[in-house]
């Protein structure tokens, strides 16, 4: 089987991908692919993305694998100019992967059962304002570069309490998915400009000789 898709899709993808965690599967990308479509997907627990593209894979009826970050950390291409990434593999748990124009890195499939993506996809969205960690939104704005953004821009489609929806201006094909968190403050406290930064600090008056 050759699974395709892109070193900037999988880059992309892979910053949403767990670093460290007891969660072993989610330290990876998952490749799921069909005769006509390759979606990659990565999540930590707290921010997910998911990038599907069009592609003539090869020998392909349908295939789900999780290919490991320091893997993915090991491909590179040997020209800017191209973008494509090809997955080799016979049984879907070993085989190599590289860009088209660079060294192919052999690998073996992590053993574990990926999250079930569909059943965390918000049916609604709100619109009530929430509050993420800056880091998360961090992660989507350099994923939105990696995927052709000039800016990293990003939408965040609010959706209070819930799983909020990410998209950017680049591409249609990738999409994520953030929890908030809970405010700092509950209460009218956190809507209050304290009276210390409403005044303006001024120099001692002078005392007369």
């Amino acid at each position: 089987m050759k699974i395709y898709t892109t070193l900037s899709a999988l880059k992309a993808v892979n910053l949403l991908s767990a670093d460290k965690d007891v969660r072993y599967y989610l330290i990876g990308v998952q490749v799921t692919a069909t005769a006509t479509a390759t979606r990659l997907t990565a999540t930590d627990g707290h921010a997910l993305g998911i990038h599907q593209s069009e592609q003539q894979n090869e020998g392909v009826d349908f295939v789900e694998m999780i290919i490991p970050n320091d893997v993915i950390k090991l491909i590179k291409s040997a020209s800017k100019n191209v973008d494509t990434v090809v997955i080799d593999t016979a049984d879907g748990i070993t085989g190599t992967i590289g860009a088209i124009t660079g060294a192919a890195v052999s690998f073996k499939a992590i053993d574990g059962k990926f999250p079930d993506v569909q059943r965390i996809m918000p049916k609604t969205l709100s619109g009530e304002p929430a509050q993420f960690q800056p880091y998360l939104l961090e992660r989507f704005s350099k994923a939105s570069k990696l995927l052709g953004s000039k800016n990293g821009l990003i939408n965040v489609a609010y959706n209070g309490p819930s799983t909020a929806l990410v998209k950017i201006d680049a591409t249609q094909n990738f999409i994520g998915l953030v929890m908030p968190f809970r405010p700092i403050y509950d209460t009218d406290e956190g809507k209050t400009i304290p009276s210390w930064a409403s005044e303006q600090l001024s120099a001692p008056a002078t005392k007369s000789a």
